[in-house]
Order: structure tokens, then C-alpha cells, then sequence
């Protein structure tokens, strides 16, 4: 077990760390090992998660999915994060489309803003992020795991064109799509866990990248550190399929119920028993009458 250190002469706090499950080697010469799990400050994570990352400045932290996690031979820990976009963050492209309150949308595309490599300890916790999508390839989320939800999404934003869609495609950031759908163990399991959120990190320059049609308000640059999430107040988002559900019983249609116990002719009843092998209730009768005068 590591643990990072915050170097300041008042402040010294350890964060424990400890990688889990080892993956594949990778890197043009090899030197990189890549993992599919950590546990950093409490909290484990796995690759395909959604996280909080802190941006120096910002009122409100990035969110983006774990695609990548490695340690270079440097024993530097990195992760790559294919980020989501808040609607604020894009609202000069939607041209009046609406959002839910709640709602992300996923880079996809080819271009500048799509992804990043940051230090594994700019990450700040787990992010609940639920896809709403009606791609056949998604597992569909209930209603209460959409209520249970940080944040939803069912539309990508092209980084390169700067446009919407709710068509997904094959790959992102040469990730199959299937990994950014909704996975079955949060779907057992339910919200993912929050880190104890006391922990402190040294701010760590980082090269990102904002998408190619971004405003010249976007920095090209920034420095991510761990912070609180009890400082974060996120919107509960109107998930209008789960709130505004409701069945209403069909009102059963009128049927003439006057011809129900109409008595059939004589000679019908005496047909149809015969036919079934069934008796036949006679009426009125003199008491008198002998069963050999009856029939």
C-alpha cells in the first residue's frame, strides 16, 4: 500500500492507496502496467466507472468515465476519462434544445474535449451516472435506479461538430460503446459508494482538452485536486418517465346483459339435451302425472 502526501509545513495528510486487480501491459515499449481496479482514500473503483474530478476555479467538478488506469514505469498513476458534458458547458451549441435538469450528455466524436489522461488522485469520488437510452444494446435502467441516480444521459455531443444526437456510435475514444452503457452490477448493487471526502491532494498541472468548438472562456489548462463532495449540491433531475407515471384502470365497455337469462323455446332445450346427453327441468307439472304419462 502508497499512500500521497500533501507536502505543506502546517498540513501533512496520507491518503492510502492500493492498486487491484493487474491487467495487461501496454505502452510502445511496454512500460506501463494497466489495472482494472484501486482502491484510493477508502473508496474502490473499477474501470468503467463515472467519477468527480475538481477543476482549480470551477464552482462544479467534471464527471467523466474511467476508460484507462495505469502505472507508467515512472510509477506515476494515471487515468484515462472520457468526460460528460454538463448542458452549461455546451449551451451555445444546443440551439434552444431542451434539458433535464439532470441530465449529461457524452462526448463522442473525434476532436479536442473528448478525453484526457489525468493523475489518478485528481479524482474526488464516484459519480452515479444512469443511461436512459433506447439503443437495443443498452440494458434498460427501472424507475427507481432512475430516481437513485446522480445524473442520466441518452444523448452524445460530436466534439468535433458540435451537435446532439441520440445515436450512438460503435466506439468512443476506441472504446467499445457497450462499456458506456449501463452495467448490470450497478444495476444489482445500486449507487455506488462516496468517498469520506476529507482528504486533500497538491494540485496537479495537467495538459486537458476542451472541445475544438469551445468559447475562448474555456481554459486550455487547469489544475485538478480532490476535494469535498459535501460542498456539491446537485439538482435532482425531473426524470419525467419515473415521476410522472401512472396507470389508470380501462373502463370496461357496456354489454346488454338482457338476453343473459332469456329461456330458450321448448323445442331447442329439448334439441340441445338430447345433443349433450344433459336433462331438461320441466315446470309446472301436474304432481299427478305419472313419469310413464310424462314422457
Amino acid at each position: 500500500m502508497s499512500h500521497f502526501t500533501e507536502g505543506n509545513t502546517n498540513v501533512a495528510e496520507e491518503i492510502a492507496f492500493s492498486w487491484g486487480r493487474k491487467e495487461r501491459l501496454g505502452g510502445k515499449k511496454l512500460d506501463r502496467q494497466y489495472y482494472g481496479s484501486f482502491t484510493y482514500d477508502g473508496v474502490e473503483y473499477f474501470l468503467y466507472d463515472s467519477v468527480y474530478l475538481w477543476c482549480e476555479g470551477q464552482q462544479e467538478p467534471h464527471i467523466g468515465k474511467l476508460v484507462e488506469i495505469y502505472e507508467t514505469h515512472h510509477l506515476d498513476k494515471k487515468v484515462k476519462v472520457v468526460w460528460y458534458f454538463r448542458p452549461s458547458e455546451v449551451q451555445q451549441w444546443l440551439r434552444g434544445t431542451r434539458a433535464l435538469s439532470n441530465e449529461l450528455f457524452l462526448g463522442s466524436g473525434v476532436g479536442q474535449g473528448l478525453f484526457n489522461i489525468n493523475a489518478l488522485e485528481t479524482i474526488s469520488g464516484k459519480c452515479n451516472v444512469v443511461c436512459k437510452s433506447k439503443d437495443k444494446r443498452n440494458p434498460q435502467a427501472s424507475i427507481e435506479e432512475l430516481k437513485m441516480s446522480d445524473f442520466i444521459f441518452y444523448r452524445t455531443f460530436d466534439v468535433g461538430n458540435c451537435i446532439l444526437s441520440e445515436r450512438f456510435p460503435d466506439k468512443i475514444a476506441g472504446v467499445e460503446v457497450g462499456h458506456f452503457f449501463n452495467q448490470r452490477k450497478y444495476m444489482e448493487t445500486g449507487t455506488p459508494p462516496k468517498p469520506k471526502g476529507n482528504s486533500k491532494v497538491a494540485g496537479i498541472s495537467n495538459s486537458s482538452s476542451q472541445p475544438a468548438c469551445s468559447s475562448s472562456s474555456a481554459s486550455d489548462s487547469y489544475h485538478l485536486k480532490k476535494r469535498k463532495l459535501q460542498d456539491l449540491e446537485v439538482d435532482e433531475g425531473k426524470i419525467i418517465e419515473a415521476d410522472s407515471l401512472s396507470i389508470k384502470p380501462k373502463k370496461r365497455s357496456k354489454l346488454d346483459s338482457s338476453e343473459w337469462f332469456k329461456k330458450q323455446p321448448w323445442e331447442e332445450r329439448m334439441k340441445k339435451a338430447q345433443e349433450t346427453g344433459s336433462l331438461v327441468l320441466l315446470e309446472n307439472l301436474d304432481p299427478s302425472l305419472t313419469s310413464i304419462e310424462v314422457e
